[in-house]
């Protein structure tokens, strides 16, 4: 019984160790424009665990006749695969 205790200890540590290895830690800001008719700025600016950043441009929440859905599910999909 011992010894199945100190396996489990090892097996839970180095477990442990690895998930904490294959983390990586990114923030991402989205700034969404509200400016109506397409005339905004939207972008996505992304900072690495080193410190760089880079910019991406997303699509307007708003067109000429008012809240676009499919920028809106594109800007979703941009963001969800910058997570991945």
């Amino acid at each position: 019984m011992k010894y199945l205790k100190i396996t489990a200890v090892f097996f839970l540590f180095f477990t442990l160790h690895n998930l904490h290895a294959q983390m990586k830690m990114v923030q991402i800001t989205t700034i969404e424009s509200t400016v109506a008719g397409g005339l905004g700025r939207s972008a996505m600016v992304i900072t690495k665990e080193d410190g760089s950043q880079e910019e991406k441009e997303m699509n307007n929440l708003f067109s000429a006749f008012g809240i676009n859905f499919t920028n809106i599910k594109l800007n979703e999909y941009m963001i969800t695969s910058t997570l991945k």
